[in-house]
């Protein structure tokens, strides 16, 4: 266990999340997948809708330079594209529909990770390289809590990664996307 070998704390606190299913159901899927160690650089201070901009932009340009953006990719990036006037205009109005419609978008789907992966991913990094993952960032993941907003995490220090939610239109300048493929 994390805290009986000194290496700290898993979480800061649970008290709000607790009985929330993202906490209390959910497992890291088995899956092969590629995580950046990092929030990718300029998606920080962007709300979901922008760093999902991100996203497409770093498949595009850095991950299939070069190349043809593969399938389920290319079809996940043709139907934010097309969703994402509508998001944006609607994200201050109507901020819990917009939040369950981003959890849903494929592009969320294949490039974020749930909370339950990224504090796997977390914990795993820590005890292989003793390096803390997300100390200085929060990322968004692709899930919502029982109230509407979107989860983050980060901040892992040995007091233990904060978890949070944020409104989808939020633009904190150390929240950031993690690629999780």
């Amino acid at each position: 266990k994390f805290e009986k070998n000194n290496k700290g704390k898993v979480f800061f606190d649970t008290d709000w999340y607790k009985n929330e299913p993202f906490y209390t159901e959910e497992t890291p899927a088995l899956r092969w997948s590629l995580v950046s160690k990092e929030v990718l650089p300029d998606s920080t201070s962007k709300n979901y809708v922008k760093q999902t901009e991100v996203i497409v932009d770093h498949l595009r340009n850095s991950v299939y330079k070069d190349q043809e953006v593969p399938e389920p990719y290319k079809s996940a990036i043709t139907e934010f594209e097309s969703k994402k006037a509508d998001l944006t205009r609607r994200i201050s109005s109507d901020w819990k529909k917009v939040a369950e419609e981003l959890e849903a978008l494929q592009i969320s789907v294949l490039t974020r990770q749930t909370p339950a992966e990224a504090i796997y991913d977390t914990l795993i990094r820590f005890n292989i390289t003793n390096a803390r993952h997300l100390q200085n960032h929060y990322a968004w993941t692709r899930r919502r809590y029982s109230g509407g907003s979107l989860v983050s995490l980060g901040h892992a220090d040995s007091g233990g990664v904060i978890v949070g939610r944020w409104y989808p239109e939020g633009r904190l300048s150390g929240l950031g996307v993690v690629l999780s493929r």
